[in-house]
């Protein structure tokens, strides 16, 4: 089969001194206003706080915001003042009562006062500083923006979305062991075989990688329910192959198209036959969640922390990872998360950046420890793809495209310090 190339996130307030002297005596003079103003009130109003000063009213208690009632300044200095009533219930005169008067020295000397209190406290060892509040800060960054204009990212649904996958991932799940439980006639690598043909195939028609991994899933789910015979394995690739292309791609192969990839191996009725069976056999819940689909969320809460520089070479070296993974029987005794989270692990560690961080340990739900079991089977397949039988996988990630990152080298071993990073 002949292989197509690469498949395809305090400012201090204070008076400019712009107006000099005559700027600073005109707000002295509109201050004392204020508080001229604001005891003439209280002494309308009978109101006084606790030290004596007249009180402001507040008006529209029934509104959202009180707003507060302010005496006419055309009363220059005159509010006012309702005597208390009679025994008989009959009502007072009302007499003008000349309000009290502050010095504009009085004023100043306040003011003085006020200012040396808020440099004290703003110099006080318990006073909260910009580095007091970047602690107080939460360790993890949000990814998602609510502001964004692409709709495909679905900020306001994300996490619904996701906790639907981490839910879903279980009751969708193959069985780990149905080539010692199920099936009689086919063998691990033959397994292999039949996936290595199919990214041969979705890289001569550029499928997606949505639909390779979808038909993985669909092949090893239609595996763990129903045994076939040997002669039949291909045919189930194809078919899955084909649902999964017509569930994900815009323009999918034709049917036409699989017979001739099987080399007319199977008709036309045949590969029909089997994808009915196949839909029998999933129920036709056809949504499934993806090592691919986990890959995305986590790439991009591990690009909050990486220059712009890196996040082509992590998410091409994650995806690398997670294929040769779908080509090994032994990655089915993961969880798709798991596999997910074990490559954006093993990717970080390669191109030595930080493996884990707080905040891939709140997007993924895993902590390094978690995910050593995985990370050590990808990396085993990492260190063991130049020898490979099945070299679709790494001659597809050794493009231009795709930044050539199976010719990378590997690891030679992975620290045990590695999975206590956090």
């Amino acid at each position: 089969m002949p292989r197509q190339g690469p498949v395809t996130r305090s400012v201090a307030a204070g008076h400019s001194n712009a107006f000099g002297d005559r700027g600073r005596q005109a707000d002295c003079y509109a201050d004392a206003s204020y508080a001229r103003g604001k005891q003439a009130f209280g002494a309308a109003t009978g109101k006084r706080g606790s030290d004596g000063d007249p009180k402001v009213a507040e008006v529209g208690a029934g509104s959202k915001k009180n707003r507060f009632a302010f005496v006419d300044i055309t009363n220059k200095g005159r509010a006012p003042q309702r005597q208390a009533g009679n025994k008989d219930g009959s009502r007072n005169e009302q007499h003008l009562i000349p309000a009290k008067h502050h010095s504009l020295q009085q004023d100043l000397q306040a003011d003085l006062q006020s200012r040396q209190a808020q440099a004290e406290l703003d110099h006080s060892p318990n006073a909260s500083s910009p580095a007091s509040l970047q602690m107080a800060e939460p360790i993890w960054k949000d990814i998602d923006d609510p502001n964004c204009s692409n709709l495909m990212d679905c900020c306001d649904y994300v996490d619904s979305i996701m906790q639907t996958l981490f839910v879903s991932e279980r009751q969708k799940r193959p069985s780990t062991a149905y080539m010692e439980t199920l099936q009689r006639d086919i063998q691990p690598n033959m397994r292999a075989i039949l996936m290595d043909w199919i990214v041969e195939v979705a890289a001569e028609y550029k499928l997606v990688s949505d639909t390779l991994f979808l038909a993985a899933s669909y092949v090893d789910r239609y595996l763990s329910c129903r045994a076939i015979d040997r002669t039949e394995l291909q045919l189930v690739g194809v078919a899955a192959l084909f649902l999964a292309a017509k569930y994900e791609e815009i323009y999918p192969p034709q049917l036409n198209d699989f017979v001739f990839v099987a080399a007319s191996t199977y008709t036309r009725e045949q590969i029909l036959e089997m994808e009915s069976n196949m839909l029998d056999a999933l129920g036709f819940q056809l949504t499934a969640p993806t090592p691919k689909l986990f890959f995305r969320r986590f790439l991009r809460a591990a690009a909050a922390d990486l220059p712009r520089s890196q996040i082509a070479h992590l998410s091409a070296l994650g995806s690398y990872f997670l294929e040769l993974a779908m080509v090994e029987y032994a990655s089915l005794s993961f969880l798709p998360s798991q596999q997910a989270a074990a490559a954006v692990l093993l990717a970080l560690y390669t191109l030595q950046r930080q493996p884990w961080t707080p905040t891939l340990a709140h997007y993924t739900g895993y902590m390094p420890a978690d995910l050593k079991p995985c990370a050590r089977l990808l990396h085993s397949l990492f260190l063991m793809a130049p020898m490979s039988h099945w070299p679709a996988v790494r001659e597809k990630y050794a493009q231009p495209s795709l930044l050539g990152v199976s010719t990378i080298p590997a690891p030679h071993i992975l620290p045990d310090t590695l999975f206590f990073c956090l």
